[in-house]
């Protein structure tokens, strides 16, 4: 496991998400949270939690990240990547469904999460796959002494 690129691809991960987030939830949904005010915490009790939310993305895009780099194949880069983002959006667009199911969230809200968390997953999978993949076969072969 090449360390330092894994650690770059978490960083860029993270940034990434926290990005994404911010742009979704504070500003595309910001008026749908509004109507919406008695489902939510308040603007300063969501503030006083804002370090969970930051904990929540940093172990997400930390996990996201090592169980590729632990299970990637040899062909990894930015399109294995998004493939993989594709399947964890998907798994984890599960979460929005029970919510939905259980909770009295607006339809929109929620096919909102699904929709861009697939599409965040399958852009952080492509940066994590560009970041974190196998040197060049040029770069491994010209480190191989010549047959004698």
């Amino acid at each position: 496991m090449n360390m330092k690129r894994l650690i770059l691809a978490c960083v860029f991960v993270f940034v990434f998400v926290f990005l994404f987030d911010w742009g979704l939830h504070g500003y595309l949904l910001r008026n749908a949270y509004k109507e919406t005010a008695q489902l939510w915490r308040s603007d300063a009790d969501m503030g006083s939690h804002f370090g969970l939310i930051i904990l929540g993305q940093v172990v997400l895009s930390l996990m996201f990240c090592l169980i590729y780099a632990l299970r990637r194949g040899t062909d990894a880069g930015p399109a294995q990547g998004a493939g993989y983002g594709l399947l964890v959006g998907i798994l984890l667009a599960t979460g929005p469904l029970i919510a939905f199911a259980t909770q009295p969230l607006p339809s929109r809200i929620v096919g909102a999460w699904i929709v861009a968390g697939i599409v965040q997953f399958v852009i952080a999978g492509a940066i994590l796959g560009a970041i974190y993949r196998p040197p060049s076969t040029s770069t491994v072969g010209s480190a191989q002494p010549a047959p004698a």
